[in-house]
């Protein structure tokens, strides 16, 4: 190879290096990661030439292939991504919007996509198909999890956190906490329900956001909890007994400790926390503004994920530089932590991007590294998930969901397993 063209060539992968090294919100799933990126962009493109743009629609994946759960949920997201950047809207049900359908097929040349798309009266059909040669081998990843959801409550009232009271002793009945914008709730199982036994009024702001944030943490014996501003230290014995102050002034000397444990601030009259922290080796303060955040330890080492205001997910290794280790973009506003008994024991829990006219999804991920890899087919729910919180215990999380169908608040604990 002459020396001239040599050079071209080691210019042209430096370029190309430096392209996925410095620009901020590069997805995992538009690295060569998620393999599946061409084909649904291609097949993204044929849609949207006959559908036309700014189209609404709704999105039903169907796998008879021979992919597995986890490829066919990387392919799902992929798709979604793409028809989002092609100007589609991915639109609920309950909108009316009529139904994209992408079957994944396979014939003896290789896997075949097809798209049934809206038109008119009538669907009109686009179709891709990878020969046998282009298919992707499958990923480090192959361990499956099955991710359940099970419902806990729901009322027609905004629900923003709530908490499992487990029994004390054997007999003792279930009780459920369930935190509102102006009311702490507790509930107590009488044979097959759950019934109201006490609810106590909440501090609340003279300009609330429009969407207001608030939760709880669980203690041996007592619970805190984080509302427009205020802390609130309570017991809930026979009865609720909470006391609130004000988070920047108020709070008593002998709990000032307890409650800087409660690192997340919301700001007020906004729907966002902020965070402060001091830069390692300096007395730099600096401040992270986000929806929402997760973590754990991995190896000795801590991982904090923060959903930023600006929609991009960032990994940071607390060992290291407070730059961020890597950024994840095409996930939603929710994430959360959650913990197996097989693989990597430590998954992350994300939403799908959207609005909440749409129905949502939540799916597991292992982090590989600075890699996301699904392991977990997409969760649905007939609605946005307003919140991922993590549960007392790290073998499950708590989802709070937002039924389109009902316009009904849903809490639901979500655990992970082993096994397809």
């Amino acid at each position: 190879m002459p020396a001239t063209r040599r050079l071209i060539l080691i210019i042209i992968v430096l370029l190309l290096l430096l392209l996925f090294l410095v620009v901020p919100g590069v997805s995992w799933s538009q690295t060569p990661q998620n393999p599946w990126q061409e084909p649904a962009r291609e097949l993204a493109k044929k849609v949207v030439a006959i559908s036309g743009p700014r189209q609404t629609v709704t999105l039903a994946v169907r796998n008879i292939s021979s992919l597995s759960d986890s490829e066919a949920a990387a392919v799902r997201l992929a798709l979604e991504g793409e028809l989002r950047a092609a100007d589609l809207r991915l639109a609920a049900k309950p909108n009316g919007a009529p139904e994209l359908r992408i079957t994944l097929s396979e014939n003896l040349q290789g896997l075949l996509w097809i798209a049934e798309i809206p038109r008119d009266d009538s669907r009109e059909v686009a179709m891709v198909s990878l020969p046998k040669t282009a298919v992707p081998p499958p990923t480090a990843t192959t361990q499956m999890f099955v991710l359940q959801s099970k419902l806990v409550w729901e009322q027609d009232d905004p629900i923003l956190d709530f908490a499992l009271l487990y029994p004390g002793s054997p007999g003792d009945p279930q009780r459920l906490l369930v935190l509102e914008p102006t009311r702490l709730s507790l509930y107590q199982a009488d044979k097959d329900r759950l019934k109201l036994q006490q609810s106590v009024p909440l501090p609340t702001l003279t300009n609330p956001a429009r969407d207001p944030r608030g939760y709880l943490v669980l203690r041996d014996d007592h619970f805190l909890l984080s509302l427009a501003g205020n802390l609130c230290r309570g017991v809930a014995d026979q009865m609720l007994n909470v006391a609130c102050w004000d988070m920047y002034q108020d709070v008593p000397r002998q709990y000032v400790e307890e409650m800087h444990w409660l690192e997340l601030s919301i700001v007020p009259g906004r729907n966002y926390f902020r965070q402060r922290f001091r830069v390692e080796g300096s007395d730099e303060q600096r401040e992270s503004l986000f929806s929402s955040a997760a973590g754990w330890v991995e190896g000795g080492e801590p991982l904090r994920f923060d959903v930023s205001v600006d929609g991009v997910v960032r990994l940071y290794r607390l060992n290291a530089d407070r730059a961020p280790a890597a950024r994840f973009s095409g996930w939603g506003s929710q994430v959360s932590g959650i913990s197996s008994n097989c693989g990597r024991e430590r998954q992350l829990l994300v939403t799908r991007p959207g609005d909440w006219t749409e129905f949502d999804v939540v799916q597991a991920f292992d982090i590989i590294g600075t890699k996301a890899v699904a392991v977990s087919s997409p969760l649905d729910f007939h609605g946005p998930v307003k919140e991922l919180w993590p549960g007392k215990s790290p073998h499950t999380a708590l989802a709070i969901v937002l039924n389109l169908k009902t316009n009904h608040y849903e809490a639901y604990t979500l655990t992970l397993s082993c096994g397809r």
